[in-house]
């Protein structure tokens, strides 16, 4: 009597069940006849990965058995370093922001020993021990080792560790999009929570009213770009990828508001502006589009295209760096040291302690996660002393205000 043999059409093929493994069976347009270990034991597995592997087949990503073999993991991760940075420039940061790309360079330059120890200032860190190996032979134990080496050789915090991990999910999350990898050794290893009670983390501080409007006044005195971006930052509580992705097309100057099509949580952000900001950028957009020869004012071409805040030596580029200037400005205003992202911090503080609810302010901020929007809030005595008396005030009113209706 033959054996019944358990299968079931996916895609472009079928997934039969072989002992313990299931498989993907598959003819392609030649005629030739293919088949791929799933590497899973159950069979709504076995259909998640068999409609990705379809997905790859059909897109004329995946690549034969053979030549997968000499894929190298740090070949696949530059190969998609690269291509996240042209989507970026092609895109407009609508899919990946060039911040993104930026950050994910940064991570490939450390897995393959090319980034600097910044504790000893000069030493490379060295490369990942997995970096050269067939990427379908990484396991998931291999990673973790790795991540945890980089903890207690390198010091570095949860957070650290949790964007390496990241770019690793990401690299194997297209190379099984792309090459047909079936084995993803990065899915089974765990992000670790709660990774903003780590004691290594260095814990960014909001500055309070009085120390924002004293760094403010520093910056407008010495003038230049570090003071338009951080009064940005400051009324917008924008990231430094977003501001750098801003555009003049972006300003609706009849509402005052700023639409910014995608951002890191890829949502769509839309910004009321403050009166100082708003008439801060009017005079901006003013000098951006007007030109002065021997005295006479005469308008150039549409900046609508050119971003808000540009680099100082190339207009059709974004700002590069201020932390030099941000950071000069704070010890003049006798804050110390303070970075551009410690105002986003600052701008999420100000509106919860304002009483902005909390679900605009998650919207205001572009998180996906309540949970998110909480870590940027910092509060202090004076804060709460303030909600206290602002709810005691509020309460004096309503009796107040019963008395008066009862007489």
């Amino acid at each position: 009597m033959a054996r019944k043999v358990e299968t079931e059409a996916v895609g472009c093929g079928t997934i039969t069940k072989r002992g313990d493994w299931w498989h993907f069976r598959w003819t392609d347009e030649s005629g030739q006849r293919h088949r791929e270990a799933l590497k899973v034991t159950t069979k709504d597995a076995a259909r998640t990965k068999a409609r990705e592997l379809a997905g790859a087949i059909e897109n004329h990503n995946w690549m034969p058995r053979g030549d997968r073999k000499r894929l190298r993991f740090v070949d696949v991760a530059e190969e998609y370093v690269k291509h996240v940075r042209q989507t970026a420039e092609r895109t407009g940061g609508v899919e990946f922001t060039l911040s993104t790309a930026k950050g994910y360079r940064h991570q490939l330059h450390l897995l393959k020993g090319e980034a600097e120890d910044r504790r000893t200032k000069g030493a490379k860190l060295p490369a990942a021990p997995f970096v050269n190996a067939y990427i379908g032979s990484v396991t998931p134990k291999q990673i973790e080792e790795w991540l945890n080496v980089r903890q207690d050789r390198d010091g570095v915090g949860l957070a650290t560790r949790n964007r390496n991990l990241a770019f690793v999910k990401s690299v194997y999350g297209w190379a099984v999009k792309t090459k047909g990898i079936t084995n993803n050794p990065a899915a089974r290893v765990k992000v670790v929570a709660r990774e903003h009670l780590d004691p290594r983390r260095r814990q960014t501080k909001a500055l309070t009213v009085e120390e924002l409007e004293r760094l403010l006044d520093v910056l407008r005195a010495r003038g230049g770009t570090p003071y338009d971006v951080s009064l940005a930052a400051a009324d917008t509580g924008l990231r430094r990828g977003s501001l750098q992705a801003l555009r003049w097309e972006h300003m609706d100057w009849r509402d005052r508001l700023l639409r910014l099509p995608t951002s890191k949580g890829k949502k769509a952000l839309e910004i009321t502006l403050t009166d100082r900001l708003y008439e801060h950028l009017k005079a901006m957009y003013e000098r951006a589009r007007t030109k002065t020869v021997n005295g006479t004012v005469l308008l150039t071409a549409s900046v609508d295209a050119l971003p808000l805040f540009p680099h100082r030596h190339d207009a059709t580029r974004p700002f590069d760096n201020v932390t030099k200037g941000l950071s000069e400005s704070g010890k003049l205003a006798g804050i110390g040291h303070v970075h551009l992202h410690q105002l986003r911090h600052t701008y999420c503080t100000h509106h919860a302690a304002a009483g902005t609810p909390a679900f605009v302010l998650k919207e205001m901020m572009g998180h996906n996660q309540l949970s998110t929007t909480e870590k940027y809030y910092h509060d202090d005595r004076a804060s709460r002393r303030q909600a206290t008396a602002t709810l005691e005030a509020r309460r004096q009113a309503a009796v107040s205000s019963g008395i008066e209706a009862a007489q």
